[in-house]
């Protein structure tokens, strides 16, 4: 498990960077499930833990760099993907940072189309969850 709190954390170190580069990033805070079914992998022994440690972790959003908006569970109600899916659908971004998607004006939502009115109060609801955040 100290593996994947150091992998976690240590994001500029070679050890991270061979990994990211054999296994790929699925996002900032782990790599892809190894599936390779050959071999004898360190890697794919620890990365079998990251589901049961994953739950444990507290995110700090901090300046928001790492956390992504709708799939990172950064809130406190969960996951903003699974709480807000049609929100979510209506987004042209849907990999962005937190950093990425708050300016000095607030949150700035890109979306792919002009919301329909039951959309529109998604929307909002959305918006009054997170304004704290800002």
């Amino acid at each position: 498990m100290k593996w994947l709190w150091k992998y976690s954390n240590e994001n500029q170190t070679l050890w991270r960077r061979v990994i990211c580069t054999k296994y790929e990033d699925e996002d900032y805070w782990m790599t892809k499930v190894v599936t390779t079914p050959y071999g004898t992998s360190l890697w794919r022994s620890i990365r079998v833990l990251w589901e049961e440690v994953k739950p444990n972790f507290k995110m700090k959003v901090g300046n928001g760099n790492k956390i992504k908006f709708w799939k990172d569970e950064w809130h406190e109600k969960g996951n903003l993907e699974t709480l807000f899916p049609d929100s979510y659908n209506l987004a042209m971004f849907q990999q962005r940072t937190i950093a990425e998607l708050l300016t000095p004006q607030g949150w700035n939502f890109i979306l792919k189309r002009q919301p329909n009115d039951w959309e529109v109060m998604t929307l909002i609801e959305l918006l009054n969850m997170v304004i704290n955040f800002m």
